[in-house]
């Protein structure tokens, strides 16, 4: 993606001056019955979240936002609107994250989950729901958008009633499963290894997917394939390991799933990094703000004379 830099362009949205400019960006539009839309732009690799969508959901004002987040991670994108065609902020992932860390509201855990279970896989398999093509109006493409989530309505509605069919299905294999769940309980299960939720109540976070969140952020756990799973750098230390549970799908068939679950060493080292974390947070916000240079001119200046220019404040 070209970008480039736009400091003497007028910004909207609260950004910078400094603020890089996407000058071409194919905008996806995702929406959710209870988030509303989502516009998001970027590559597989890259995704960016429109930050004034972000801070509806979660609450939050926009200006308050954009200097809380890596400015690093900020972007300028050509969006088409009601209004016509504006630039407006967007996010990266990593961000994303800060602002759900920043967010109390009850709308934060479910928003992060449908993120990474829909928006994300999504964009990173297929491009998408709704992609803007440049010669779209405003209009055409929520049109679009809105057929598509009215195929999604259908097609859920239609999963529901094949999973209602499957009742006394699913009961009978709930019932024959019953010595299996048992043997699950008693061995794989031990008290040796803790769940993603445990840990998160033992650290502190008022909900995992906080902890998640910030686990992302800190290099720890990354999402992939519907699931956390440790990061490279934090692989093969015994500080994570996996668990095999079985469930019964809506057709009434067994299948099984796996999911990573944290060792006592897991804990320890969690608790370090979290202090840690915790330690550069408090430093950072006690580290003084830097003064803006004041520039003075001498009042006895003549047009014949040099100009002195001073900095740091009236002399």
């Amino acid at each position: 993606m070209n970008m480039l830099n736009s400091k003497n362009e007028n910004q909207r949205g609260g950004g910078s001056t400094d603020t890089p400019l996407a000058e071409e960006s194919a905008i996806q539009i995702f929406n959710s019955e209870q988030f509303g839309t989502i516009r998001t732009a970027g590559t597989a690799e890259n995704p960016m979240f429109c930050l004034v969508d972000i801070c509806r959901v979660l609450e939050l004002t926009t200006n308050n936002a954009k200097r809380s987040v890596n400015q690093k991670g900020v972007y300028l994108i050509h969006t088409p609107t009601a209004g016509g065609k504006q630039k407006l902020l967007y996010v990266n992932e990593a961000n994303m994250y800060r602002l759900i860390l920043r967010s109390d509201k009850p709308m934060a855990e479910p928003f992060q989950e449908w993120v990474c279970e829909e928006v994300l896989p999504a964009i990173r398999k297929s491009g998408g729901y709704v992609v803007a093509a440049p010669a779209e109006t405003p209009e055409q493409i929520m049109a679009r958008a809105l057929k598509v989530a009215d195929e999604t309505l259908r097609r859920q509605q239609a999963q529901l009633q094949a999973a209602q069919g499957t009742i006394e299905a699913q009961s009978a294999e709930i019932k024959a499963l019953a010595p299996l769940a048992d043997y699950t309980k008693d061995v794989l299960q031990s008290n040796a290894t803790y769940t993603l939720t445990q840990v998160s109540k033992d650290l502190g976070f008022t909900s995992v997917y906080k902890f998640t969140a910030w686990a992302h952020l800190a290099g720890i756990l990354y999402f992939q394939s519907r699931q956390w799973m440790p990061t490279s750098r934090c692989t093969g230390k015994g500080w994570f390991t996996t668990r095999t549970c079985k469930f019964v799908r809506t057709d009434g068939s067994i299948g099984s799933n796996i999911s990573t679950v944290v060792t006592e060493a897991g804990r320890a080292m969690l608790h370090e990094a979290l202090r840690r974390w915790k330690q550069r947070a408090a430093a950072q916000a006690a580290r003084p703000a830097k003064p803006e240079p004041v520039f003075h001119i001498d009042p006895d200046w003549r047009p014949s004379e040099t100009v002195i220019i001073e900095e740091g404040g009236a002399q």
